[in-house]
């Protein structure tokens, strides 16, 4: 009898020692959400901290890209900033359609390009029509798809329609 009574009370106290540190760990869990959320909040209830607040104004911008003189589609336009050196930065990309017309999106489809000064980089690759992505290796060779090296520079005013005229690359 004196064997079961310690065997209970053993029992009983780990039972209470486990709803002690069951209850420990969700209070600390949910003091860490509420730290969380306080810290990024500003004094607006906007999420700012861990979210960048980035301004959508962009402008439109047309062009045509021939390539040895003729019109080519899917071939990809990257507008990326100037200043942007080697970390990444907010791209604007342009898919050229049948008649060699780029459109540029960049928060939504054909929305154009925020204000700003750009580097214009150009790959060519096939396009697969299930995935709905470009593979396998760039048919201009890759003499266009280097920032540091692009020859072609974008201006984008706020408010204006730019036009890139006509571009012509190569495949040779």
């Amino acid at each position: 009898m004196h064997y079961i009574a310690i065997r209970w009370s053993s029992a009983r106290l780990l039972t209470n020692n486990y709803r002690t540190l069951g209850r420990v760990v969700v209070s600390l869990f949910v003091a860490l959400c509420i730290c969380l959320l306080l810290a990024s909040c500003d004094d607006n209830n906007k999420v700012s901290r861990f979210s960048r607040k980035i301004d959508k104004t962009t402008a439109p911008v047309t062009g045509r890209i021939l390539v040895d003189g003729e019109p080519v589609e899917r071939l990809r336009v990257t507008c990326e900033k100037a200043s942007a050196g080697n970390e990444s930065s907010l791209r604007s990309l342009g898919l050229t359609d049948a008649e060699g017309i780029v459109t540029f999106s960049t928060f939504e489809a054909g929305d154009g390009v925020p204000p700003g000064e750009y580097v214009l980089t150009f790959a060519w690759h096939d396009w697969d029509d299930y995935w709905k992505r470009h593979e396998g290796p760039d048919k201009l060779g890759d003499r266009y798809s280097d920032r540091k090296t692009s020859e072609h520079r974008l201006t984008v005013t706020e408010g204006e329609t730019t036009d890139l005229g006509t571009i012509e690359l190569s495949m040779k």
